[in-house]
């Protein structure tokens, strides 16, 4: 495999991973209790719903018992059920600070295995060219500037500019007047736009309900007179 392909497939399966992770957001954490049920926390696990089956069964049993005619059992079912309360809510509390402690490690993984290696890639092959563009003229220098050296280009800009012509700027200029290629850096920048908004647009034309137009009521006209207001009425003299 060359290197242009080997950079452009990892890159690939970088993003991939990473649009999948964002688009199953809602799954993660049906997830995390699958991993706690196979993990070292599987017995806590066990024990919180074996004890909520038998709260269950028990507030089932009371509901048949009458407190007057067998009272004594009535009673000895309601201290099980405040004593397993006491303990599912121990068993809850273990169970979140369990699952707690798995999202961080969850975390560091991602970091470790995903965020960091995507990060030192395009640091890395930031100016590596993905393609090469037909004509050198076809944008403007500073265009070709930014999509052959990234956005630090642009922002060393002024600095060049300031400091005036050099030998080195000029063999830039010459060599792009050669050849303009599209970095890794810009190239991933419009992937990840274009995917972001072909995104948007299916999510408000697919999955985004019409918002119905609010049916108005024409409020009916009173006439209210002001308290202190003068009639106007014709006073005979007598």
């Amino acid at each position: 495999m060359s290197a242009c392909n080997w950079v452009i497939a990892t890159s690939l399966v970088f993003v991939t991973i990473n649009k999948f992770l964002q688009y199953s957001t809602s799954y993660h954490a049906s997830w995390m209790s699958k991993i706690i049920q196979h993990s070292v926390h599987k017995k806590s696990y066990d024990d919180y719903h074996k004890k909520l089956q038998e709260r269950l069964e028990l507030q089932e049993e009371n509901t048949t018992i009458s407190a007057q005619d067998n009272y004594a059992k009535w009673t000895k079912n309601n201290r099980k059920l405040e004593k397993l309360n006491e303990e599912i809510k121990a068993l809850g509390i273990q169970l979140k600070s369990q699952q707690s402690s798995i999202e961080k490690q969850m975390k560091k993984f991602k970091l470790v295995t995903l965020t960091a290696p995507f990060i030192i890639l395009k640091l890395w092959k930031g100016k590596f060219p993905v393609y090469y563009l037909p004509h050198s003229d076809m944008f403007p220098k500073i265009i070709g500037g930014v999509m052959s050296q990234g956005w630090l280009y642009l922002a060393l800009l002024p600095l060049q500019i300031l400091r005036g012509s050099s030998k080195v700027e000029t063999q830039g200029e010459e060599s792009m007047a050669i050849q303009v290629s599209v970095s890794l850096g810009i190239w991933l920048w419009a992937l990840m736009t274009v995917i972001s908004t072909v995104e948007f647009l299916i999510n408000q034309l697919v999955f985004t309900k019409e918002v119905k137009k609010p049916v108005v009521i024409e409020e009916e006209k009173i006439n209210i007179k002001a308290p202190n207001a003068i009639e106007e009425d014709k006073i005979a003299l007598d």
